[in-house]
């Protein structure tokens, strides 16, 4: 995985917009975004979004390298043009660019090795999965369904091993019960 720091600052020096002004439109083309590329074959994301007067500093999440980060940016930009907003509407250039961005920092993150996922222990394990479920109140919808998503894998992991398992009337029980009460 690769996460980018990028600055984002209007392409056109004719004119301002107050980024700081427009941070409900800007937050919600952030979750449009990320709710989009949960679709993509190289799955991105947004966040960590700091909105200055004139500029714009994101985390781009990549689960592969880029060679440039345009066309994330550009995605992005074409979501929120597609909001109608006549400040960014206006700030346009002749070549179609909205903003410029400089990418200010790259970071490698290797996955986690396997000897520390073994270090978790199952307690610790069911223990966040509790917490999780009892307390699901998240404030993005793109942390939301990444959440939910990651249920639903683990669902399918307890059919596929027999944790779980499922009978034709649609009842569950644990692997092995001929009851199938739960």
């Amino acid at each position: 995985m690769y996460i980018y720091s990028v600055k984002l600052t209007l392409s056109n020096p004719k004119t301002s917009i107050d980024f700081s002004a427009k941070k409900e439109l800007l937050s919600s083309t952030f979750d449009a975004y990320n709710e989009n590329s949960a679709f993509m074959a190289n799955r991105k994301t947004l966040s960590n979004m700091k909105i200055a007067k004139n500029e714009i500093v994101i985390e781009l999440t990549s689960q592969h390298r880029l060679t440039t980060v345009g066309r994330a940016m550009r995605s992005f930009t074409s979501l929120l043009m597609g909001q109608d907003d006549k400040d960014f509407s206006s700030a346009i250039t002749a070549s179609g660019a909205l903003f410029t961005y400089t990418v200010l920092n790259e970071i490698a993150v290797d996955e986690q090795p396997q000897d520390l996922i073994s270090k978790i222990t199952d307690a610790d394990l069911l223990k966040a999965l509790i917490d999780y479920v009892c307390s699901n109140r998240e404030t993005s919808s793109s942390l939301y369904k990444k959440k939910r998503d990651c249920i639903q894998e683990m669902k399918r992991l307890a059919v596929a091993s027999g944790i779980i398992s499922i009978s034709e009337n649609n009842n569950c029980g644990k692997a092995g019960d001929d009851n199938n009460k739960h």
